[in-house]
């Protein structure tokens, strides 16, 4: 099983208990539910434009490579991982279906900035939509 699937079972399995048993919230209370992927792998990004991509190969032209402390990978969900709870949401076309329903965004942080993520990460303010 990979680390995102995995951790969008444990993050959907959560919701569900929720779901089932909201008696450890108050009245009107939402919590806000991140999986993250925590690693001891180097994390990279790069500039290449892949819409520049030879398509027969491939093939990328230069591009630099940065270390970072994290990133953010979007993932489409299968129906098969996704929670079963009823959603707020009304989605106004496919396109937002698919991307409120099916695309979460998934943290994966290596060792090395795991301060710096959990810092930012307290700031956020979650959409409790669904």
């Amino acid at each position: 099983m990979d680390a995102t699937g995995q951790a969008l079972r444990g993050a959907n399995g959560f919701v569900m208990h929720f779901d089932r048993q909201p008696y450890p919230l108050e009245e009107k209370e939402q919590i806000g539910i991140l999986p993250v992927i925590f690693t001891t792998a180097n994390l990279y990004t790069s500039d290449v434009k892949l819409d520049e991509a030879e398509l027969a190969t491939g093939k990328v032209a230069g591009g630099n490579l940065t270390r970072v402390a994290w990133v953010m990978y979007q993932y489409s969900m299968s129906p098969g991982l996704k929670h079963t709870a009823v959603s707020n949401n009304s989605p106004g076309d496919l396109v937002e279906l698919y991307q409120t329903e099916y695309i979460r965004t998934v943290p994966v942080v290596s060792v090395s900035g795991i301060q710096d993520f959990m810092m930012w990460v307290s700031k956020l303010e979650f959409d409790m939509s669904y």
